[in-house]
């Protein structure tokens, strides 16, 4: 049986991998005994994973959707500004409710960023304890 990992998984396991590089190259200076560091080995012939873009959420729950400057900090590219690549939006459960992103989902992605929506929870109805949150 083959384990599978998730591409959230994916990225924090290579954001591990990154600070632990990170973190040898920093300790193994003058700072600290090297041989009692783990040792790393980056084949760069050899691609295992691909990290498609560093992005952020926009969850009209937890706070207002986010205004046009925004939009132009989190996904421009210029000075003072972030470069995220990837937006991620929750689908919510209600079908009322999916059109709330839509503003946000096409501004970024006519900036050119990857937009991935998808709902946090089956819907409470198929659920043990009939309620979004557990269960």
């Amino acid at each position: 049986m083959r384990a599978s990992i998730d591409n959230t998984s994916l990225t924090k396991i290579s954001l591990g991998v990154i600070v632990l590089l990170l973190n040898s190259i920093i300790v193994s200076g003058s700072f600290a005994q090297t041989e009692f560091l783990p040792q790393e080995a980056i084949y760069l012939d050899n691609t295992k994973q691909v990290i498609r873009g560093f992005g952020a959420a926009n969850i009209l729950d937890w706070r207002p959707d986010m205004t046009d400057a925004e939009i132009e900090t989190a996904f421009g590219t210029g000075d003072g500004q972030l470069g995220f690549t990837i937006l991620r939006l929750r689908v919510q459960p209600d079908s009322n409710q999916w059109s709330l992103n839509v503003r946000t989902a096409k501004k970024a992605y006519d900036m050119g960023v990857t937009i991935i929506a998808s709902p946090w929870s089956p819907p409470a109805s198929i659920k043990t304890n009939n309620d979004l949150v557990g269960g």
